[in-house]
């Protein structure tokens, strides 16, 4: 994205196995973009999905994000960014599980701003599975916006002589 000031690349979400997302757009978004921790850019806040079904999870495929060259469970900094599109009396609450096991607390995205959700140090392997799932009292899909994630590596090494 050209409006990124940090150069990180966005992909824009491709379900696979047979899911069916809806696609939403929040023209909205970029007036309060700018208030979200981590800078996102706003032309990536100003679409979210959700699942098309009102029951289910919303899944997140990470594989096609993480090398699958390496079976080892390798550490990664996830950042995903959630905001309520409808301004209704509907509930729309969730939370953040990853391989069968909660990683958050309940998350209810707010209307008119952006909520961050961060997990700095979550351990993934080539066949976790990142998932979105709805609280029971939630009348509403859960929703997301945006995600970014980084793979811990090693450090940087020279790649000249001290002494040249």
């Amino acid at each position: 994205y050209p409006d990124d000031s940090y150069d990180r690349l966005w992909f824009p979400f491709l379900p696979k196995n047979g899911q069916v997302m809806t696609k939403i757009v929040n023209n909205t978004a970029t007036s309060f973009a700018t208030n979200v921790p981590d800078y996102p850019p706003p032309a990536v806040l100003s679409h979210a999905i959700t699942p098309a079904s009102n029951s289910g999870n919303s899944q997140l495929p990470l594989t096609s994000f993480l090398d699958a060259s390496t079976p080892e469970t390798l550490p990664y900094y996830l950042n995903l960014y959630y905001s309520e599109v409808t301004q209704s009396n509907s509930n729309r609450s969730f939370f953040v599980y990853l391989d069968k096991g909660s990683i958050s607390g309940t998350i209810v995205p707010p209307y008119g701003s952006f909520h961050e959700f961060t997990c700095p140090n979550c351990s993934f392997s080539p066949t976790s599975n990142l998932a979105l799932v709805p609280t029971q009292n939630s009348t509403l899909p859960p929703i997301v916006n945006a995600m970014e994630l980084f793979k811990f590596s090693d450090a940087l090494v020279n790649g000249t002589s001290a002494a040249d």
